[in-house]
């Protein structure tokens, strides 16, 4: 167990590996401030129930990040104070001038995570384009593993095999078990 301003995390198996990758995640997230846009028909960071954030919002506060809301439609840029920027799910698409604020941002070195739901715009898709990245309008069904009593079989995949090839996955185990509820490939 490592332990870090108040933070603590049970690591699988102690290795070289697991430790740089622990002590570069306490220190980076010491400090990470994630921007979420705002504007655009998202969900709320402290909104509760099915389009609500406030889930995440505590659960990145328990891990030491700082979660701020970003109207970037009345920025001339995105604040430097944002390391990341999230677009979560937006219902109308971002403004010309918006797109452009994120494309600078990403030129300087800056990170954007997007949230991405059928059946809504994908923002920035031209952006995530040039950057080699693409999302299909269409749900991940995969009946095999679904959650029990989901309206919509398949439409909420259950996934509970990982392999420890990246960082985000490891320790877990066949015990845990992941939902993607309304996941896009």
């Amino acid at each position: 167990v490592f332990y870090s301003g108040g933070r603590a995390r049970k690591v699988p198996a102690v290795s070289e590996r697991v430790i740089l990758q622990t002590i570069l995640d306490f220190s980076m997230r010491a400090s990470t401030t994630l921007c979420f846009v705002r504007g655009h028909g998202e969900p709320a960071l402290e909104g509760h129930g099915e389009r609500g954030l406030s889930s995440l919002h505590g659960l990145l506060s328990r891990e030491g990040f700082r979660s701020t809301d970003l109207l970037l439609a009345a920025k001339p840029d995105v604040p430097e104070e944002c390391e990341i920027v999230v677009i979560a799910a937006p219902e109308k698409p971002l403004l010309p001038a918006e797109r452009d604020r994120l494309k600078s941002f990403l030129d300087k070195g800056g990170r954007l995570l997007v949230f991405s739901e059928p059946g809504r715009p994908l923002e920035p898709a031209k952006l995530l384009e040039e950057q080699g990245m693409s999302a299909f309008d269409a749900f991940v069904v995969d009946e095999e593993s679904s959650l029990f009593g989901s309206e919509a079989r398949g439409t909420e995949p259950i996934i509970n095999r990982f392999t420890n090839y990246h960082p985000v996955v490891q320790g877990l185990t066949e015990r845990t078990a992941v939902v993607f509820s309304g996941a896009r490939p």
